[in-house]
């Protein structure tokens, strides 16, 4: 690859924030125009359970870019593919641990708000961070196939 190509995902809003503002502008929207608590004593035991897996999605990701030597940032380039540990199930275990702790929040709060600001939060997530690092990866997936050339 050239030095004056990008190697790496052109992500310059790092994920935690776009889910950081989702969560912010759900208990805003609670404060602005409060909606009824849905019933439901499990719901909170629920959410601590979903964040619970978010933090061992966490725990066994970070292990995996370590034991690559990759950057946890999307926006440096990466030294390997990960395949094992929480990458055998998803592509993207620390989106996925983000997604359950915004869901986790929501339901351990019963805020409804939560819920309706996280599927524009997925959207996001999907389009902007997760488009550009698989345009990224393909990349540079296929300038070392034609450097082998």
């Amino acid at each position: 690859m050239h030095e004056t190509e990008q190697d790496h995902a052109s992500v310059h809003i790092p994920p935690p924030l776009i889910h950081g503002v989702g969560v912010a502008g759900g208990f805003g929207l609670s404060l602005w125009q409060p909606l009824p608590k849905p019933p439901g004593f499990w719901l909170p035991a629920l959410g601590v359970v979903l964040m619970g897996l978010a933090l061992l999605l966490v725990v066994t990701a970070f292990r995996e870019f370590r034991r690559h030597h990759n950057p946890v940032r999307p926006n440096q380039p990466i030294e390997t593919i990960m395949t094992g540990g929480p990458f055998r199930l998803t592509r993207n275990p620390l989106y996925l641990s983000l997604a359950l702790v915004h869901a986790g929040l929501a339901l351990l709060t019963r805020n409804i708000w939560l819920v309706v600001t996280l599927l524009p939060v997925l959207l996001v997530i999907r389009y902007y961070v997760i488009a550009r690092e698989e345009a990224s990866g393909r990349a540079h997936i296929n300038s070392h196939k034609t450097s082998k050339i």
